[in-house]
């Protein structure tokens, strides 16, 4: 390290740049000039610091070097990225997670080789799989060597060893896994799979994303033996006795304070307008207080760029620490989301409308389009803090004055004459928020439908996927 140049001791000759916040004290990276070398200007530049001059090092040349050293920071890097959805995953992404020296920790798993095709392979698979859902979800990636010293794996992916293994068919290998879990994993258990190619070879890397399921405990029942495993650190054991009816109890407790949680934001008073208010509320069931540190840049600079509904259209607006935690306008009239410590997301939006011979008239189906935004953008906020889901979703539409409904089309006649009301809908719990959240979602639409006298929201077909197109505003 001192032939390279680089420090990470209290030191006044050490420039330092804050990379990561840890818990305890702030962990900062320092560069200074090496003594074999002539002085040079140095320029922070994000959370490092790279040296101009004839000192022509970048710092992301050492993250290798110094992530076993100070593997919080490298714990932390890409949490964002690491939770995007598996299907986005690239070649790119891989190489980033190993150049950087992402650690092994709970929630995520290095395997350098598949696993053997035999009767012990295929249970430890199981149990690997397994023990991510009982502990807080994860992700196992096959096709990355770690690094080993004298004491064997390291936890940090090795940047000298091949990436991926060698697959002839690669979705044979997936399906033939994902039937495993479901046979192997009692209380059912949905993992998303994805085969990341590799350019200029035959190799690929096998990713799985365990969710943190609210089903827990799981248990890997295979050839007559039964096993409990979950993770500690980057370790799988077996939960006994105790430890199973405790998470058991956990688990329910969990679920019941989230929907505390989202009864209480809902039961709140919206200020008075002639048209109805949405209000939608999302809140990780595993969340917990102070999840979300306000003064981080990376929460900030992410939830400003959240998009609260369609009509924002790419305007971002500075959030305001407020009495919720932080608040930001939207574009759209009346538009306001804030998130709080504890990871709730709350919307509130003004439905669009206008008038027909003095009685107000909105379009239903924005409401399922709103509900669906929101709920795609959270994603990248709840990741800044490391929470995923499973998320509580919770909607509550108020009508103050008699209203028609229609799709809000130029050729549309008006269809019904809706009653005021203040209807809090039970809440939906999200087992993702990515490839299926339409199907997910659509339930809970089909009955705000109903409470506007339609069968079903015409935003989905008759699979679930999403279909909806606005159509041209009557004006």
């Amino acid at each position: 390290m001192q032939r390279l140049g680089v420090k990470a001791a209290a030191n006044q000759n050490v420039i330092f740049a804050p990379t990561c916040r840890v818990g305890k004290p702030w962990v900062s990276v320092g560069i200074v000039p090496s003594p074999v070398l002539p002085s040079s200007p140095v320029l922070p530049v994000l959370s490092g610091l790279i040296l101009l001059s004839r000192f022509s090092y970048g710092l992301v040349s050492y993250l290798p070097y110094l992530a076993p050293r100070f593997p919080d920071c490298a714990n932390t890097w890409s949490n964002t990225n690491m939770e995007k959805p598996l299907r986005e995953w690239t070649e790119a992404d891989l190489r980033a997670l190993v150049r950087f020296g992402r650690i092994e920790g709970p929630m995520l798993e290095y395997k350098a080789a598949l696993y053997d095709s035999n009767d012990r392979g295929n249970r430890e698979f199981l149990l690997d799989i397994c023990s991510m859902a009982n502990s807080n979800g994860g992700t196992l990636l096959i096709g990355v060597a770690e690094q080993r010293d004298a004491n064997g794996p390291t936890g940090a992916p090795d940047p000298e060893a091949d990436l991926g293994v060698e697959c002839d068919n690669p979705e044979q290998v997936l399906t033939s896994s994902e039937s495993r879990i479901l046979d192997g994993v009692d209380q059912r258990l949905l993992v998303e799979s994805h085969a990341i190619g590799l350019a200029n070879s035959r190799r690929v890397a096998l990713a799985f994303r365990v969710p943190n399921s609210i089903d827990k405990p799981h248990r890997v029942t295979y050839q007559g033996r039964t096993s409990f495993p979950a993770r500690r650190e980057r370790q799988r054991y077996e939960l006994n006795a105790i430890e199973i009816k405790d998470m058991v109890m956990r688990t329910a407790s969990r679920i019941d304070i989230a929907e505390q949680e989202i009864r209480r934001v809902l039961s709140l008073e919206v200020e008075a307008h002639e048209l109805p208010t949405l209000t939608v509320g999302l809140i990780p069931v595993f969340t917990k207080n102070f999840a979300f540190d306000f003064r981080r840049q990376e929460v900030l600079d992410t939830f400003a760029r959240m998009e609260l509904t369609p009509e924002d259209g790419g305007h971002f607006y500075q959030p305001i620490f407020s009495i919720e935690g932080l608040t930001k306008q939207g574009l759209a009239r009346g538009t306001k989301v804030s998130i709080s410590h504890n990871g709730l997301i709350l919307l509130t939006v003004k439905m669009p409308g206008w008038r027909n011979e003095e009685i107000p008239a909105f379009n239903p189906l924005t409401a399922d389009l709103y509900i669906r935004w929101i709920a795609r953008g959270c994603k990248a906020v709840f990741a800044t803090a490391s929470l995923t889901a499973p998320v509580l979703l919770g909607v509550a539409i108020h009508v103050p004055l008699e209203s028609f409904t229609s799709d809000g089309s130029v050729f549309s006649d008006y269809e019904n004459r809706v009653q005021p009301f203040n209807k809090r809908y039970p809440p939906l719990i999200l087992d993702s928020l990515d490839s299926n959240l339409d199907q997910q979602i659509r339930p809970l639409c089909d009955l705000i439908h109903q409470s506007f006298g339609e069968s079903h929201s015409q935003a989905f077909d008759g699979n679930g996927n999403w279909i909806y197109v606005r159509p041209a505003r009557r004006r």
